[in-house]
């Protein structure tokens, strides 16, 4: 299995496990077990999934940059013996990421189709109970 395949299975088995725990924690906290309840339940899980593929895109395409290279600055220089910094400021460090961003393909379509599965399902059971 090539390391792209194996990229991707991990994607798709994290964003399912992801999925099945939000949705067992909203289920289990709020205790109502209506189907007005199951309907909030497949809402709340549905939009905090597709929320968490929309940050991981975020994510990919360089918004943290800035505040994670602060990040490590600071954390360097508390360190009683510090080694030197592989990039010395913070044009290196966006050079270095884009590079690695070239080997790492953009993969939120895991945690985009099952939050659209889970909202779409919230929708349905909603549609259900106004009639």
């Amino acid at each position: 299995m090539s390391d792209r395949a194996k990229y991707n299975l991990a994607n798709w088995i994290a964003a399912f496990v992801f999925t099945v725990a939000y949705f067992l924690f909203f289920t289990f906290i709020p205790r109502d077990y209506s189907l007005m309840g199951w309907t909030n339940v497949f809402f709340r899980t549905g939009i905090l999934v597709l929320l968490t593929g929309a940050l991981q895109a975020v994510y990919w395409f360089g918004a943290f940059e800035m505040f994670q290279y602060g990040v490590m600055q600071i954390f360097h220089h508390m360190r009683p013996n510090p080694k030197p910094m592989k990039h010395q400021d913070y044009v290196e460090y966006r050079e270095y990421r884009a590079e690695k961003r070239k080997k790492v393909p953009l993969h939120p379509w895991p945690w985009l189709a099952f939050g659209a599965t889970i909202a779409l399902c919230s929708l349905i059971f909603y549609l259900q109970i106004r009639h």
